[in-house]
């Protein structure tokens, strides 16, 4: 047999002769087993070479194609490839859930994680779908009730400007009638209160209390009435209408000597300056607080009023004309105590000499005061700080006016 000759016998029968004449060649015996061996593993028939080395033969190491196809058969473990199978699948799910996959029905472990995985998902699309659902509505009722706001200002008009043009065109009918009532009993403050006499180079400080009457009108009184001060009350019609012994409280400030002023109905910045018709808004509740004064009083009648806010910064151009041509006054301050915003009496009376400073110690002191407890402890010493620099505290009377308005305008 020459070397490299290609035969092609079956393998079983090569390899067993093949070993068995190697054996018997080198009398070596030790050998015998792997020849069984590879005569056991080695089925079917394949072409070989043998080659021929001088003294024996020797078989050629397998080619990998014999190998793949040993090692091939003897994989024992097949369940790899499911699972790898199985991880596309997975990503998949959402598209495949109405249709579950028949291959994995028979695997519980993945049934349950299908079945866990989906349910979130729902529940975040339904509570994101839930979440702008409230917006729209919260919209809505803002827009209605912003809808609503303007609706009752073109009522307010109608009615204003109903009680206001006959007002206007016949005041003497709108006001109260001296027919109607005793003629003393009409401006009875008056023809009791003479206007205080007024000596020249004297200073005079007039105590102005607003946004009364309230549960401190009486302790205010009862500081006045122990130093034998007389002050002016400007009263809203509200707090009048809120207090069940608004009469008593109005009546004692009359007999003590204390003069009543009109500080509107409603105390409403926006009704009374910024809405539409606001001047006349402004005009109409003086004369309805006027009216309400002189029935509980009666027959009291004060032409005086105070612009709540005051009238710089609130007064439009036609409030001016319009209080211009009638027969109120109004009055302001020159001095404020800020009771209104300060906490404490030393502040208070440090504002009031501040304001003195400012003023050049004026000759005459209008001060704004309100109703609070601030203001009934601070009181005392305020007077007394007056009455140390020589100033004589008086009451507002109509003989006596003069213009006292943050506008500085002459005919207000």
């Amino acid at each position: 047999m020459r070397n490299g000759t290609v035969i092609g016998v079956p393998t079983s029968y090569l390899c067993m002769s093949g070993m068995i004449f190697y054996v018997m060649h080198i009398n070596c015996i030790k050998y015998l087993h792997v020849a069984v061996l590879v005569c056991f593993f080695l089925p079917g028939c394949t072409t070989m070479k043998i080659h021929d080395t001088g003294d024996h033969y020797v078989l050629p190491e397998p080619e990998p194609e014999t190998l793949t196809v040993y090692e091939t058969p003897s994989e024992p473990d097949p369940e790899p490839e499911p699972e790898l199978e199985l991880e596309p699948e997975l990503e998949l799910e959402p598209e495949l859930e109405p249709e579950p996959d028949p291959e994995l029905e028979h695997d519980p472990e993945l049934e349950h994680e299908l079945e866990l995985e989906p349910e979130p998902e729902p529940e975040t699309l339904t509570d994101y779908e839930t979440l702008p659902e409230p917006e729209p509505e919260l919209e809505t009722e803002i827009l209605a009730d912003y809808e609503t706001l303007p609706e009752p200002e073109p009522e307010l008009e109608t009615e204003i400007l109903a009680d206001y043009e006959p007002e206007l065109e016949l005041e003497p009918e709108s006001e109260p009638e001296p027919e109607e009532l005793p003629e003393e009993a009409i401006n009875v403050w008056l023809t009791l209160r003479e206007a205080p006499h007024k000596e020249a180079g004297k200073r005079y400080v007039y105590l102005t209390f607003d946004d009364g009457p309230s549960m401190n009108t009486r302790l205010i009184l009862d500081i006045l009435a122990e130093r034998q001060i007389y002050g002016t009350f400007f009263f809203a019609g509200e707090r009048i209408l809120g207090d069940e012994n608004s009469a008593e409280v109005l009546t004692r400030v009359l007999d003590e000597g204390h003069f009543i002023g009109l500080h509107s109905m409603t105390h409403n910045f926006q009704h009374l300056y910024r809405a539409p018709g606001a001047h006349r808004h402004f005009y109409n509740e003086m004369r309805e607080l006027q009216r309400l004064i002189f029935e509980l009083t009666g027959g009291y009648e004060t032409n005086l009023y105070r612009p709540p806010y005051g009238s710089r910064g609130a007064f439009t151009g036609e409030h001016i004309i319009m209080m211009s041509n009638s027969d109120l006054k109004c009055w302001d301050w020159n001095f404020d105590s800020e009771d209104w915003k300060l906490r404490s009496v030393n502040a208070i009376l440090e504002k009031v000499q501040s304001d003195m400073i400012t003023r050049e110690d004026p000759d005459i002191v209008v001060i704004l005061f309100h109703e609070y407890a601030i203001t009934i402890e601070a009181l005392p010493y305020v007077i007394q700080y007056f009455l140390d620099l020589d100033y004589t505290f008086l009451p507002y009377h109509p003989d006596n006016h003069f213009s006292m308005n943050l506008l500085n305008h002459p005919d207000l």
